[in-house]
Parts: C-alpha cells; structure tokens; sequence
C-alpha cells in the first residue's frame, strides 16, 4: 500500500476516533486517541478507554478489546442470560484480544518496562481491557504517588500505541 494511502487511512481514523463519545456524553479522551487510531489501522476492534484520571473514573489509562453484540440483538437486558450469544461474543471477543496479545509479545520483545507497567490483557464479563499490571493498585497511593503512576502508565500506554503506529506505516 503505498505511504500517502496509508497517511489518507491514518488521518480518517484519527479524524473517526474524534468523533466517538459514550453514552454520558463525553468525547474520547485527548490523551488516547492515537492509541485507539492506531488499534484500528491495524484492524483491532475496541468498545471503549480512558486516558486516566485522577478526579473521575479509574486513575489509569485503559482499552477495552472487543467487539459490541450486534444491534439486532436488541438491550443487554434482553440477551444477557442467552448462554449461546454470550459465548459467540465471547468467542469473538478472544480472537480480537489474541491479535493484541500477539503484539504485546512482539512488542515487549525489543522493550523493557518496569513490572507495574508493562501491559496485560485482562479477562472482563465479555472483553478484555488491556491495562498496565499495576493499574488496579493505584486506588491505594496517595494522589501524588498515584499521578505520577498515572503518568508511568501513560507513558507505557502511549509507547504501545507508538509501536502500533510506526508497524502499521513500515508493513507492506
């Protein structure tokens, strides 16, 4: 694919992560928009993130991997005890979350990480949200130790997407 093809691709799906929000109304966060850009150039599917925080929501930055059920599928609380769509979602689910373990693997190759940082991909209801391994932790620092956490976790976080950005430009 040639490089200007791929800037086209890069600056619409940057443009289209721009555009996402939640259902309380707030944008995606400025602080992860590149890693989200990024995760959908190279074909992964997430449903949602945070930067992280240290006044709302969790402290620390977060993705969730995954795809949504399909809208024909009605409310959550029309399907959530139908074992068999909770498992083709789930299915679903964990081939996105291999494609972004296979990456992990690959980028942790050639970086080192303090231990609390490095990113891991934990097992949700019907995702996996890829996190740092010392995100859950933060809730107990103080908020000074738990911004600068915070910041470590950023960086980790950014480094990944980073990573995910130059492989999507350099592949063939």
């Amino acid at each position: 694919m040639p490089t200007k093809t791929k800037r086209q691709i890069w600056v619409k799906a940057r443009s289209a992560v721009n555009e996402l929000g939640d259902g309380l109304g707030y944008r995606v966060d400025p602080g992860i928009r590149d890693m989200l850009a990024s995760f959908h150039v190279n074909g992964l599917s997430t449903t949602a993130s945070c930067e992280g925080h240290s006044h709302r929501g969790l402290s620390h930055p977060w993705i969730d991997v995954g795809v949504l059920a399909p809208p024909d599928w009605g409310h959550i609380k029309e399907w959530v005890k139908d074992v068999r769509k909770i498992n083709v979602l789930r299915k679903k689910n964990f081939v996105e979350a291999k494609k972004v373990y296979l990456l992990l693997e690959e980028f942790y190759r050639r970086r080192t990480a303090p231990p609390d940082a490095r990113l891991i991909l934990e097992r949700m209801a019907l995702d996996y949200r890829l996190q740092s391994a010392g995100a859950s932790m933060t809730e107990f620092l103080l908020k000074g130790e738990r911004l600068k956490k915070i910041r470590v976790f950023q960086k980790e976080m950014n480094a990944f997407g980073a990573f995910l950005k130059k492989r999507f430009f350099e592949k063939k």
